[in-house]
């Protein structure tokens, strides 16, 4: 009996959990006009919960037009925190917070889950992208998300029309609407 209300609590928790992630990346991403620099910016993203940095993006993809598919949990999820369609790609998405350069072993292993997937992939980051990172991507199906690319995706989701914003991947193209 214990277990099988344990197990109904942590059903509605996971769902809770999202529905509270998804409030609180609606309300980030609004706090985040507030700073005046890209570096305020940055920091305060640094600082955000991961899952509540993971919705932030998914919001902010979707609300430039693109379907978008959210996981039914945060943790365990195969190292995928999301998916967007853009011009008809399925691009898996993994979000990480970084305070320095990004790990090259997480883009080297990002890049063979998308291979395993036969998917595209975003990595999305708020770190530095280094040399080594740079290279492993380009010779792959993933593009590299941080700094300027993660703020204009980030904050233009409520500033453009949809499907007239400026293109923040490097080599995608926007979606037309």
């Amino acid at each position: 009996m214990l277990v099988v209300a344990f197990w109904l609590f942590a059903i509605r928790w996971d769902k809770k959990r999202h529905l509270l992630c998804k409030w609180a990346a609606a309300q980030q991403l609004k706090r985040l006009r507030w700073f005046n620099t890209p570096q305020e910016q940055i920091t305060h993203l640094r600082g955000v919960n991961p899952f509540v940095f993971e919705e932030m993006i998914l919001t902010a993809l979707r609300q430039h037009g693109y379907p978008i598919k959210r996981n039914k949990r945060y943790s365990g999820d195969g190292g995928i925190d999301g998916q967007v369609i853009i011009e008809g790609y399925c691009y898996l998405i993994q979000a990480k917070r970084y305070a320095n350069h990004i790990n090259p072993a997480h883009v080297q292993s990002f890049v063979r889950l998308c291979q395993r997937r036969g998917k595209r992939g975003l990595f999305v980051h708020t770190g530095k992208t280094g040399k080594k990172s740079v290279r492993i991507a380009q010779f792959s199906e993933i593009e590299i998300i941080g700094g300027d690319k993660l703020l204009n995706m980030l904050n233009n989701g409520r500033r453009e029309p949809l499907g007239r914003m400026k293109l923040f991947f490097g080599g995608l193209v926007p979606k037309n609407k």
